[in-house]
This record gives structure tokens, sequence and C-alpha cells, in this order.
């Protein structure tokens, strides 16, 4: 299967555009490079949807994290071929070496492995962020190297950069994807930890819960798309997820996550706000799809909860400066701050780490379009309503026009978007007081 061929079914599965296939073929005429890897580098596709996408047409995958790798096996590719070309050695059989690859139709990559082995070579896919930590368990030296190397062949290319802005937003990319978990409330895991048993009544109340957690849910929800992925199956609703793991692994999920106290505690009136907010137009946004808009889209509070979670993780990152900018008003202009300080924005980075945490696609396409509903390649409704959510519960000046593509794929007319606004502002924030 040739890059471009890759590329034309990437269109095929609405998972990038026309335009944005054309602009990585232009680059990759004049730059060279992998048609994937310039495409992930240009925002317009999230390594595990490729991931996904290739697992979906039978591509056989690994998880390398945990596997024991033998010194023999492990030696037979030098460190500079594995981190160029994304591929590590795992298992070899007589005159057939098996390899993970983050990109397995790196032709180049594996014809230079035969080459230097004498063997033939196997590849099988694994996700980018496997690869990183496989890597830095068989080269512990090579941590900081391992973690600037951008995903899906961005090693063997130079990064389509023109200023120094793109820089800026590769190593904040680099940096958010290198987080593998955020803080929780103390509360959360103080009452998650009163929780017994495996009866109906306390997975009800665990649902609850998380309801008032952005991070516990997307942990949860992470863990049960994992434990769930053979079936191609995706859950996005946070009682499924329950369901599916058992109220027992639903707890050590949540204990096994620090709290914000111990981590980030002078910035905590940020992330109360933060909370405090996400919870309000998770349920204006479910208030929304029930009364207004008729969508029966699961996943529509999750999604919404989960909106800002970028917002988390560049105050992670930047707990020095990003209070002052998470307190800019209206969002456009604290947007604009964001790229100056960062190189990307909040939906930006929150895209990103929902990719590399696998978070089930409303909640990418939530995340990622928030702002351009009309973008959305899927999850439209769940989407569109977010956005309204958002835009109602900030009460921002032109909330009609910022509204003005949501309420178009909604079928909704701005004079009813003007009389249910306030009601559904003051019931969100009702609801929002945390019991």
């Amino acid at each position: 299967m040739s890059c471009t061929r890759v590329g034309d079914l990437l269109v095929e599965a609405d998972l990038i555009s026309e335009f944005q296939l054309a602009q990585a073929l232009e680059y990759q005429q004049s730059r060279g490079g992998k048609t994937v890897g310039i495409l992930v580098e240009m925002g317009s596709l999230a390594p595990d949807d490729f991931y996904r996408f290739l697992a979906r047409r039978g591509v056989p995958a690994f998880n390398p994290v945990n596997c024991k790798v033998s010194d023999h096996v492990a030696n037979l590719l030098p460190r500079d071929l594995v981190l160029k070309h994304e591929m590590l050695p795992v298992d070899r059989l007589g005159r057939l070496l098996t390899v993970v690859m983050v990109y397995p139709f790196d032709i180049e990559g594996i014809q230079a492995a035969e080459t230097l082995t004498g063997l033939r070579v196997k590849p099988v896919l694994c996700r980018a962020k496997e690869f990183r930590e496989a890597a830095h368990t068989m080269y512990p030296l090579d941590y900081e190297i391992l973690n600037s190397v951008q995903t899906v062949g961005r090693s063997s290319s130079p990064a389509p950069s023109k200023n120094s802005a793109l820089t800026n937003a590769q190593q904040t990319l680099s940096r958010v994807r290198a987080l593998e978990s955020l803080p929780i409330s103390r509360h959360t895991k103080g009452r998650f930890s009163m929780l017994g048993g495996v009866g109906g009544i306390n997975a009800e109340r665990a649902a609850n819960i998380l309801s008032r957690d952005p991070i516990a849910l997307a942990h949860v929800l992470a863990t049960a798309n994992a434990r769930e992925w053979t079936c191609r199956r995706q859950i996005v609703d946070r009682h499924d997820a329950i369901r599916i793991l058992g109220l027992s692994a639903v707890i050590e999920t949540v204990q096994s996550l620090t709290t914000f106290d111990t981590q980030l505690r002078f910035a905590e009136p940020t992330y109360t706000a933060w909370r405090e907010t996400a919870v309000a137009v998770a349920e204006t946004a479910g208030n929304i799809a029930k009364n207004y808009a008729n969508v029966a889209a699961p996943g529509i509070y999750e999604a919404a909860l989960l909106h800002s979670i970028g917002s988390l993780a560049l105050l992670h990152l930047d707990f020095a400066n990003y209070p002052d900018v998470f307190n800019i008003h209206p969002a456009g202009l604290r947007r604009q701050r964001e790229l100056e300080l960062y190189g990307i924005t909040e939906s930006d980075a929150g895209s990103e780490l929902a990719a590399a945490w696998g978070l089930p696609e409303p909640v990418l396409n939530t995340i990622r379009f928030m702002n351009t509903p009309e973008s959305a390649p899927k999850s439209h409704d769940t989407v569109a309503v977010t956005a309204l959510a958002h835009h109602i519960v900030q009460m921002e000046r032109n909330l009609e026009a910022d509204c003005t593509e949501a309420l178009r794929i909604l079928g909704l007319t701005q004079s009813t978007l003007r009389s249910a606004v306030l009601r559904l502002h003051a019931t969100s924030h009702a609801d929002a007081v945390e019991i």
C-alpha cells in the first residue's frame, strides 16, 4: 500500500479532507517525508485515528510495552535506526524478525532493517505512545530524544516549519503527549474511597461522581475503551464504562490518580474554576440535547464535560502563567494569547491529549472542533450541542454570532436561543454546585 494510497483511503474514511491531503502531498513533493507523518504534523490527523484506521483494515497490532525482549533480539537493530523509523524488534523466529512500527508501511525502514540483519522483517502496528514507552525501556538514556520524536515518521523528515511559532507548537504538543495523567479533585478520590461492593446503587453513585470530575471520567473512559478495543466498539457513556469495567476496576483506576493538591496546589483556584465550568457546560449540553434540539446521541454529557481538557493540560505545563491566560475573556482573546505563549490553543492541546489517551471519537471531535462545529467530520450533533452550551455558560457578548453554525446544524433559531439561554444558564450553574 503506497503512501498516496493510504492518503486516499483516509479521505474515503472521512478522517481527512481532500484539501488536507493535497496540502500534505504538496509539502511531500518539496520536502519529502511520509504522507501520514506530514498530516499528523499539520494537525489534520490524530495519531490514534490512524492507528484505529489501520487496525480496522486488518493490519495486525501489538503493544510492546510489557513485552520482554531478549538482548539478542533487541541488539539486532541499532538505536539510530529504531529512533529514525520508529520500529522496535520484538521477536525472531528463524529468519523472520518481527518488529513493531508506528508506521508499518515505512518501506525504507523495513528495507534498511532487512539489509542490516539479513532477515525477513515482518512489521506489526503499535501506537506512538506505546513505541515511546517501550523504546524508553530499551534505551533509557535517550528518554529526552524519544519524547521529542514526532509520531508517525516525523523524525525521518524535517517538520513543515515556517516560523518559530510552529517550533514552539511542536514542543508544546510533544510535552502534552508525554502527560500520562492529570490530577483529579481530592474530593473525588475521597468519595470513591467510600464506595464498596458491586451493587447497582454504588455503581450509580460512581457515575454521579464521575459526572463532576472530567479527569477521573477521562481515565475511566480510556480504560474502558482499551479493554473493549478488540471488539472495535467505542465506549462514550460513563454508565457503560462502569458496567464493562466493573465497579472495583473503576475504583482502582480513580485511586491510582494523583490529586491536584499534591501537584499544583498553588494553581488550585484556576483548577476549581475550570472544573466548575466544565460541569456547567456538560449539564447545559444535556439540557439542550433533551429539551431543545431533540438529540439522542450517546455521550453528549461526557464529551461536553471533557471539551476543555486542554486548558488543564496547559495549566499543568505552565502553572506560573496559565492562570492569567485562563481568566482572559472573551475566549477569542484567550486563544490568541495561548498561541502567542505556546504556539497552540487549548483545543489543540486537548485533542492531542485525547488522542494519546485513546478517548472515543465523539469526545475527540468535540474537543477538536468545538470552536468550528461546521468542520467536524463526525459527531456533528455532539459537537454542536457542546458549542452552544459552552457559549451559553460563558455568556459572551457575541453569543448569537458565535453560535451561528451550531444553530444551523441543529435547525434552531436565534430567537429559540435567546428564550432558552437565561434559564439554561441558571439551571446549569445551580446544578454544578458540588454536593
